[in-house]
């Protein structure tokens, strides 16, 4: 039993002694800061927070915060307003944004830098136009916009080297060279920037200090490279109007797969094919207009739309129609030419029998037909409604209502 006791003693009083050493540290250390636990933690953030300083203060002068809409870098990686922040007006339904990449806007300069005035003026400008036009138009198609949101890389890349050496472009008939070396600057890129990897579509401006030239194009599916370029009247594209916005989005859509629709010597709108008519003027892919004299105008970024004929090449829809008598009009014999994915169709206009005709017309971009009552008959040789000699309405005997004809009189 003693020494039994004697165990049990000396048990205690080694607890007693660690307890009496652990007091003796917190003493010592009350006499500093006055309160021995949170001492410890003092020191453990004064060193933490010492060293995030000096690293911060070596690397950059930003300070990271929650990005918000606002122009401005706030969480320090060299994009602005990115993640969806800046909210568009669009009101697709079937968009998915969180699965949608960015489009990044980079500059590149060869040793003078873009001036501000031009970034600036794409940056806080011409994206959120771009952004909602774009939103817009593939509403109308009730299509999803094929990007989240357009953003800029907010540090300039200097070109030296071997990436100014020169390559041949096709630009509007014109073999060119320019003093770059596309394929090296894609690698340069993508091996020194992180987002150009994640985004979805990438727009390179890159800037030459003098007057040649150049103009924009598109390398694959996710490049395209636009110039900007100083002449005796200032930059080229302008910082006029919203030049910009049509050029980086006309340029986009050709990453969509849609092909110009212009002439590049009259810069006329080219013939469609489909319908032996030029392509629609305000498609953002011709752009001009006739102004006179031979000359054309050339149609401001907000009057431009995506026309049938583009949101075909990009597979926003599938169906054109065109109707040579321009609707139901049953006294002229018409065709109605539809194109879908299948293939071009024509419907011509008939007799059903001696009183109706088969009228074919488009609607909502597809070609219907209708059997309509003829009230002085159908013309077997015309193919149409023999018009009556006075105006007037009449009551269609199988549907029982009241038809009004278009140009009764003949």
């Amino acid at each position: 039993m003693k020494k039994r006791k004697s165990k049990i003693f000396n048990s205690v009083n080694i607890v007693l002694i660690a307890l009496l050493f652990v007091e003796l540290i917190f003493v010592v250390d009350s006499e500093i800061t006055g309160n021995p636990i949170k001492s410890v933690i003092k020191k453990a953030v004064a060193v933490e927070s010492s060293v995030g300083k000096t690293n911060i203060a070596k690397t950059a002068s930003c300070v990271p915060s929650k990005e918000i809409c606002d122009k401005k870098d706030n969480d320090c990686d060299k994009l602005v307003d990115e993640g969806g922040v800046c909210k568009t007006t669009s009101t697709t339904t079937t968009a998915t944004q969180n699965n949608l990449g960015q489009w990044l806007i980079i500059f590149t300069n060869q040793g003078t830098q873009i001036p501000l005035d031009i970034t600036n003026f794409v940056c806080n400008n011409e994206t959120s136009l771009i952004d909602s036009w774009i939103a817009n138009e593939a509403n109308k198609y009730n299509v999803e916009k094929p990007f989240q949101d357009v953003t800029c890389y907010s540090n300039q890349i200097l070109l030296t080297g071997d990436y100014l050496s020169g390559e041949d472009f096709s630009c509007e008939g014109l073999v060119i060279t320019i003093p770059l070396n596309t394929s090296k600057v894609i690698e340069l890129l993508e091996s020194s920037i992180p987002s150009v990897n994640n985004a979805k579509f990438i727009t390179i401006l890159h800037y030459i200090p003098f007057n040649i030239p150049v103009c924009s194009f598109t390398i694959g599916n996710k490049y395209d490279f636009v110039f900007v370029k100083n002449t005796s009247a200032g930059p080229y594209p302008p910082l006029i109007g919203s030049t910009y916005a049509k050029t980086l989005t006309h340029e986009f859509m050709h990453k969509l797969k849609a092909t110009d629709k212009y002439d590049g010597a009259s810069r006329a709108c080219l013939i469609n094919p489909l319908t032996g008519q030029e392509y629609d003027g305000y498609d953002i892919m011709c752009g001009r207009i006739p102004s006179g004299s031979g000359t054309f105008f050339s149609v401001p970024f907000n009057q431009l739309n995506v026309s049938f004929s583009t949101a075909m090449e990009i597979n926003w829809t599938n169906n054109l129609c065109k109707d040579s008598d321009n609707g139901q009009n049953i006294y002229t014999k018409g065709t109605a030419t539809a194109t879908n994915s299948s293939g071009t169709f024509s419907f011509t206009d008939y007799c059903v029998s001696s009183t109706y005709v088969k009228e074919y017309y488009c609607q909502n971009n597809q070609a219907l037909s209708a059997n309509l009552y003829c009230s002085k008959g159908c013309s077997s040789l015309n193919k149409a409604c023999i018009r009556p000699t006075s105006t007037g309405c009449y009551i269609d005997p199988k549907t029982k209502k009241k038809v009004c004809p278009r140009n009764p009189v003949a």
